[in-house]
């Protein structure tokens, strides 16, 4: 046999003297229930592939700038906890002008730049140089901007000294 799932709602009709009974009525919603499992599946799976990550994923609002979550990777590359980096804007890490993040957030949601260098700060006040790859995903809560950084310190330090060599 194949189980399925059943959605039911069960009347009291002993008051009604045509019925003079309980009505139970029953509709077989197994693709429904399959396509739920299915999407919890695939959430759970971004989730966990998102949380375990060796490389520094943010989720930010396109909006608002607001980080809405951050993986571990971004806790140890920042030096925040995951649930202080939740209550920060992009603002609160990025060195550029509030002008130049409203420019940078309206031109990612009008998919015109996805991919930029920038200086941020970390918690203990160091400078790092990242580069940022961005793309506008679905959410629960409608459209956030999944951001992947690197840090390209050491190799915009390395690029220098080397140039710097060569012109000695």
């Amino acid at each position: 046999g194949t189980w399925i799932y059943l959605e039911t709602e069960v009347q009291n009709m002993l008051d009604n003297p045509l019925v003079n009974g309980i009505v139970l009525t029953a509709r077989e919603i197994t693709s429904r229930k399959q396509a739920e499992i299915a999407l919890r599946q695939s959430e759970n799976q971004f989730r966990s592939m998102f949380e375990n990550h060796h490389a520094v994923m943010l989720l930010i609002s396109p909006v608002t700038g607001k980080i809405i979550d951050a993986n571990n990777s971004a806790s140890r590359f920042y030096g925040y906890s995951v649930d202080a980096l939740r209550q920060m804007t992009i603002n609160d890490l990025d060195l550029l002008e509030e002008e130049e993040i409203k420019d940078l957030l309206s031109k990612i949601t009008r998919g015109e730049s996805v991919n930029y260098i920038l200086p941020q700060k970390m918690a203990n006040g160091e400078i790092r140089t990242v580069e940022v790859n961005t793309s506008i995903i679905e959410n629960q809560g409608g459209e956030v901007m999944f951001s992947i950084i690197n840090d390209i310190t050491d190799r915009i330090e390395a690029e220098k000294e080397k140039e710097k060599a060569l012109l000695s």
